[in-house]
């Protein structure tokens, strides 16, 4: 990847040709979006911002179709290397990453209703299949649609994180190896901002179906600043990568209960500053 990196850099027009290149490939939009953030990092807002326009070209045609999830995609993620650039924090990514989905999700959905609705009755329909095939188990209560759109949207917004960090860690890649490591591993809230994602989100749920499709986007920078949390202890305890293994098979397998106790770390963390207590007592303990 240090190679695409370089290659991107190199000029304007290299940077665009791989960018449009990799947006007309199915299922590589992120790596388009990421190529294009690249841009906004090292070279600012501006020339960025013509890269991101030219690729927007495909996707606003499937847009004018009604296929708004790549347009969608590539504008959240300009829009967060745009305050990444400008404010250096992650945390200010993750609060304007949240922001901007909330008001997307509520302006324009990135399925149309009737798209929507085909994704729900097949769904609902697999769900039921399975329950028949399965009596045993007992019935299984279908999701509602608003979790559904709630769902979509969140891939949407993770998506664009996704992107946005890749172009980091290739910006990082060419001017400071290993700064990418250091910025995640130390990624930590402010007590005030935890306290108002967890509120938002609780206050939302128990509000009905209309708003709950809004708390998968709230709760996700503390899903993420938990993994954070995960990532800088076992390279502070010196662990090593099986943990790191182990940590993931979890998230899979026992992905809700495991996505709660991130929720409830990145809490934790942001009142109790973990891995500042366990890099403390790790110093302490290398002087014996």
């Amino acid at each position: 990847m240090l190679w695409l990196a370089q290659t991107a850099l190199k000029s304007r027009l290299h940077a665009i040709s791989l960018a449009v290149g990799f947006v007309l490939l199915p299922f590589f939009t992120w790596l388009g979006a990421a190529v294009a953030a690249l841009i906004t990092l090292a070279k600012g807002p501006r020339e960025g911002g013509m890269c991101f326009a030219v690729v927007s070209i495909p996707s606003l045609y499937l847009a004018l179709d009604g296929q708004r999830a790549d347009l969608i995609h590539l504008l959240l993620t300009w829009l967060i290397a745009v305050v990444l650039w400008w404010s250096k924090s992650w945390i200010y990514v993750l609060v304007a990453l949240v922001s901007a989905g909330c008001v997307q999700h509520a302006l324009v959905p990135v399925l149309t209703d009737s798209q929507l609705n085909e994704l729900t009755a097949a769904v609902n329909q697999m769900i039921q299949e399975i329950s028949a095939q399965n009596p045993d188990a007992g019935p299984i209560e279908p999701p509602s649609q608003a979790l559904y759109a709630g769902g979509i949207q969140l891939w949407s917004v993770l998506g664009a994180f996704i992107s946005l960090m890749f172009a980091r860690y290739m910006q990082a890649a060419v001017y400071n190896p290993g700064g990418f490591r250091k910025e995640f591993h130390s990624l930590r809230f402010p007590y005030s901002v935890m306290s108002l994602l967890l509120g938002a989100a609780f206050l939302l749920s128990v509000l009905g179906d209309s708003f709950i499709s809004y708390v998968p986007m709230l709760v996700l920078p503390l899903v993420i600043a938990g993994i954070s949390v995960v990532h800088g202890s076992i390279e502070i305890k010196k662990l090593g990568g099986n943990w790191l293994v182990l940590f993931y098979v979890s998230l899979v397998l026992v992905s809700s209960l495991t996505l709660l106790l991130l929720i409830v770390l990145a809490a934790l963390d942001s009142v109790f500053d973990i891995r500042s207590k366990l890099s403390a007592a790790s110093n302490e303990n290398n002087q014996y």
